[in-house]
């Protein structure tokens, strides 16, 4: 990861940009079909996503062409975060339990800010892996404190910082507490 000093926020004296640039390219490949090819490209990827033509996307018919077309996007917890950030256009870890049918699944006029969120959140997973050292898929007090370093965090009391990130009081980071703590914080991440 290579970083970028960029102003403080609170709870950490510098921090710097996370980059995952491994994203770019595919980033750069969906994005331009999104802003520059003709509509019919886009149109031929969302009915890629609706395998079976309603309409609207569940969250199996999305992972079922990324884990076919786009491997490195195959991050379950990302993928999750992303389908109900998009559905519902909340990041709780609850907004799926509050959801009525119509924001229980992602409609066409969504696609492009569920392309946007599944990139953002894989961003954040491949992060987060990284902190996660020992691949249990939530970060002790331990890894967070080796692995601030890794997202470009200078923390001055490392434990009340944690405290603040583990919102459930688990004991652990778990990926939805990393991602509100991202965005809460405004943490860059490109």
């Amino acid at each position: 990861n290579s970083r970028e000093q960029i102003p403080e926020f609170p709870g950490s004296q510098t921090m710097s940009r996370i980059s995952t640039e491994e994203f770019d390219a595919l980033e750069a490949e969906i994005r331009d079909l999104v802003n520059e090819r003709p509509r019919d490209q886009l149109e031929s990827l969302w009915s890629g996503f609706d395998f079976n033509g309603n309409g609207i996307l569940s969250l199996a018919e999305i992972d079922r062409l990324i884990v076919q077309r786009f491997p490195l996007l195959d991050n379950k917890p990302a993928l999750i975060r992303a389908y109900w950030a998009t559905c519902t256009g909340s990041n709780s870890v609850n907004a799926w339990r509050k959801a009525d049918f119509d924001h229980s699944f992602v409609h066409k006029e969504q696609f492009v800010g569920l392309l946007r969120a599944v990139f953002y959140m894989n961003r954040l997973w491949h992060v987060f892996d990284e902190i996660d050292t020992d691949d249990d898929r939530k970060v002790s007090l331990e890894e967070f404190k080796l692995g601030a370093d890794d997202i470009g965090l200078v923390i001055e009391d490392p434990e009340a910082e944690f405290a603040k990130i583990d919102t459930n009081g688990g004991g652990s980071i778990m990926f939805h507490e990393f991602v509100q703590y991202v965005a809460r914080c405004k943490i860059p991440v490109d």
